[in-house]
């Protein structure tokens, strides 16, 4: 963990101390020169000739350094006069508290509290990244919240390929679902709908990303080996996962503030009698899993979701499907199904913007941010609702089914800083039920 901090600290120093280091170097040239000529190791000629070659190469210095633009935009950028070179650090903070009341019956079953409460840093992330020569990309990031805090996405890549579009390769999302493919800070609700339970995850692979009829039509393809926060894996019985999405915007005017998104997910994971387990909670991070299937022997599992969105305005609907084939080493093969609907309005007028080019919602931009300074804005206001369900139940494996009602209220005090709240009644079939407050803080730069 401290050698992770320190790396980040190291590339932080030299971003912000390279400029000053470039200044300090001219001044010890200077100096360096002057102590030469007063012990007579050089000659006044050629003192002057040196100096005045010092002079020149710090014209040239400082022409570059000025051209180079270091400027804020959601986070730290350094960009090179034609483009060509790119480097941004960026990363987010989400602090998240929680109440949760659960019933008795849901007490007794899973050995809680009437009332249990707490806080917890959800996710705490930095990262570089950045484009050398125009087309070839990077990407480093690290999570350090929690004990099993390690890497999200590590690779690198190419982009503006003939056909293929972007190719990267290392660790970082598998294809999946709109909800999944959508960076948790900006997703509606504190937490991903039920169907992230059956959602792909990070793994180590390649992915393939073409982009067609200006990105209104796209498709991800991908392989990969199932890895841990190390983003490694080797093993005599590798898992290997082959994952690809495709996905249309047949409505699109306005630049999306009125559209329609369809896309189709699909994966299949290969396990030669390796196991797999789901399980799942209220859309909370906190508490104990109410349902699970525990690890079930498997030859293997095939994923598939569908999403739909609709953005009008102000207005976004959003529906999802995912649904678990799963091939059992013994007994009938098993079959699990999650699902949900959402629709949130934003009382101050603004959109939810989508980004074609990636498949997914953007940040809101309030059109009044607040900067607690002169003519200081609002903000912008969200309200949500969403209902989920999660089905571990089929033929002997009874793991549980839970039915989710949600509602929510956003505060985009800017781009940089939301403010959410979340209520959650959640029925776990057949036992009882939970009532779960919660709210976030967050930063994203």
């Amino acid at each position: 963990m401290f050698s992770r901090f320190l790396v980040c600290q190291m590339i932080l120093s030299t971003v912000l101390l390279s400029a000053e280091f470039v200044r300090a170097e001219q001044g010890v040239t200077a100096e360096i020169l002057e102590i030469l000529r007063e012990t007579g190791k050089v000659s006044e000629s050629k003192y002057e000739e040196l100096k005045e070659k010092a002079a020149a190469e710090e014209k040239t210095l400082q022409k570059a350094s000025t051209n180079y633009k270091v400027y804020w935009k959601s986070g730290l950028r350094l960009e090179s006069p034609d483009k060509a070179f790119k480097l941004k650090i960026g990363g987010r903070i989400q602090n998240d508290w929680a109440i949760l009341k659960p019933s008795s019956a849901i007490q007794t079953e899973f050995d809680e509290g009437s009332t249990e409460s707490g806080g917890k840093i959800r996710r705490a992330r930095l990262y570089v990244s950045g484009s050398l020569f125009q087309n070839f990309l990077f990407k480093a990031q690290y999570d350090f919240a929690g004990a099993k805090a390690g890497i999200k996405d590590l690779y690198l890549g190419a982009r503006n390929l003939p056909f293929f579009g972007s190719v990267l390769i290392g660790h970082m999302k598998e294809p999946s679902s709109l909800d999944q493919m959508t960076s948790s800070n900006n997703n509606t609700f504190m937490e991903r709908g039920a169907g992230a339970t059956l959602d792909a995850a990070r793994n180590t692979g390649i992915t393939m990303y073409p982009r067609f009829f200006d990105s209104r039509l796209g498709w991800d393809l991908g392989a990969y080996i199932n890895s841990n926060e190390t983003a490694s894996a080797f093993d005599f019985d590798s898992e290997y996962n082959v994952a690809t999405r495709v996905y249309g915007l047949p409505w699109w005017e306005e630049d999306g503030r009125k559209m329609f998104y369809a896309g189709v997910a699909a994966t299949h994971q290969f396990r030669n009698a390796g196991t797999t387990s789901y399980s799942g909670r209220p859309n909370t991070s906190f508490g104990p899993r109410l349902i699970g299937t525990g690890d079930i022997s498997t030859n293997g599992n095939n994923l598939i979701n569908i999403s739909l969105a609709n953005v009008i305005g102000p207005f976004t609907g959003q529906a999802e499907y995912s649904h678990s084939f799963m091939n059992a080493t013994t007994g009938p093969d098993l079959d699990f199904y999650s699902w949900f609907v959402e629709a949130s309005w934003i009382l101050t007028g603004e959109h939810r913007p989508f980004n074609r080019s990636k498949g997914a919602f953007s940040g809101i931009q309030p059109k009044s941010p607040v900067t607690l300074g002169k003519n200081s804005g609002w903000g912008a206001f969200q309200i949500a609702a969403r209902y989920s369900g999660l089905d571990l139940n089929s033929g002997s494996v009874q793991g549980g089914e839970l039915r989710d009602t949600s509602l929510g209220i956003n505060w985009y005090l800017n781009p940089a800083f939301r403010w959410t709240i979340n209520y959650i009644y959640s029925e776990r079939e057949p036992i009882g039920s939970e009532n779960v407050w919660q709210t976030r803080f967050q930063v994203v730069f």
